[in-house]
């Protein structure tokens, strides 16, 4: 961490990754969005809906999102027990090194599509109606391969009706696990909108005090 950053700097190393807990059947729909700079290297690759934290596990399933800075190229793939399917792949997406671009993976779970953009922009969208992996994974996060990156404001929105019931509580299936701090709010609730023409809302939040001590 640097500044608040996650940064990966030495192109010498081949692979790095990290990841994180996020539950995958808390919505419907998920919405994860980061800002991503690729300085020097090669590719970087998100990864959500993991069964695991361990990438290089030959059990390891999950659906990918890779950014290719030297072949100009956003990809999609579904990896399923360590072997990675190709999906779709866009072509033309430039990278300028030292630039954050943010990024915007939206993933609908009953229609089984994956929407990528940057920034206001759709850069692809996949169907993965036939033979798509199960809602089941509980880790999101990233790759690297020989490069190096900067990663800021990693954010994972669910989708929600006109009411939603709010888990609180330590346990990570929790949707808020934070409690106030010295009578402090420790909590944010986001909401962003995204309509019918894939056209993103200002963000609002409102943070809020939560106390789930016995």
């Amino acid at each position: 961490m640097e500044n608040g950053a996650l940064r990966q700097r030495n192109v010498d190393v081949t692979t790095a990754s990290i990841a994180a807990q996020c539950n995958a059947n808390v919505s419907f729909s998920y919405l994860f969005d980061f800002y991503l700079s690729m300085d020097a290297g090669e590719k970087c690759s998100f990864f959500f809906n993991a069964n695991t934290s361990s990438f290089s596990s030959n059990s390891f399933s999950a659906y990918c999102v890779e950014f290719d800075k030297l072949q100009h190229a956003v990809s999609i793939y579904k990896i399923k027990n360590g072997i990675p399917t190709l999906l779709q792949k866009q072509p033309g997406i430039y990278y300028t090194s030292g630039q954050s671009y943010l990024y915007r993976i939206c993933w609908d779970k009953q229609i089984k599509c994956i929407k990528v953009f940057r920034h206001s922009t759709l850069l692809m969208s996949v169907d993965d109606s036939e033979n798509s992996l199960p809602a089941v994974g509980n880790y999101i996060g990233f790759s690297t391969q020989n490069t190096a990156v900067t990663i800021d404001n990693l954010r994972s929105y669910i989708a929600r009706s006109e009411s939603l019931l709010l888990t609180v509580g330590a346990n990570p299936s929790s949707i808020i696990q934070t409690q106030a701090r010295n009578g402090v709010a420790n909590c944010k609730l986001k909401s962003i909108v995204m309509d019918g023409a894939d056209k993103f809302s200002p963000l609002v939040e409102k943070s809020i005090k939560v106390d789930y001590t016995p």
